[in-house]
């Protein structure tokens, strides 16, 4: 790899890094999507988001377990099948979605205030070149944007047989 493509490669990583770093008090972008999917689609099961999120249902379980303590969600049987848990945000939980999605929206406008009209529009030609030639060296499996085991996986956390005396 030449001199070039190492420090691009570097600067690439270093971005990565800095985009995922949060500011304090702001919570993961995986908390912002349980959200988001929550507050468009009303009531929706575990195995339901397990899938839309394309992750394991344990991880699920454990975020979702911390939300419910913290009160930002609900979690109900459903009326058709009583081994489903159904997974509705709370008023604390619109609530704190809002907050998220201002304090998301602000550190997007001072990401672009970073770059000139021009810059931005050549950066983002590079990027989608970048993006569109990594995709075409990727097997057509995985355009779809979901791992193949993932998507086999059984996704129902919570959602087995009620105990007896549930």
């Amino acid at each position: 790899m030449s001199d070039t493509q190492e420090l691009m490669m570097q600067q690439l990583d270093r971005v990565n890094r800095l985009q995922r770093r949060r500011p304090h008090g702001r919570p993961g972008r995986g908390i912002e999507r349980i959200f988001k999917l929550l507050k468009e689609n009303g009531s929706t099961s575990t195995s339901t988001l397990c899938e839309s999120l394309d992750i394991r249902p344990s991880s699920l379980n454990e975020v979702l377990a911390r939300l419910e303590l913290e009160g930002m969600i609900v979690k109900n049987r459903s009326e058709e099948d009583g081994r489903v848990w159904m997974i509705s945000l709370s008023e604390k939980g619109e609530e704190r979605l809002i907050e998220m999605e201002k304090m998301h929206q602000e550190m997007h406008e001072k990401f672009a205030n970073i770059l000139s009209d021009d810059e931005k529009e050549t950066l983002t030609a590079l990027l989608k070149k970048w993006n569109d030639g990594i995709e075409a060296l990727q097997p057509p499996h995985h355009h779809d944007g979901h791992h193949p085991e993932r998507r086999e996986r059984k996704c129902h956390p919570w959602e087995e047989e009620a105990p007896e005396d549930f």
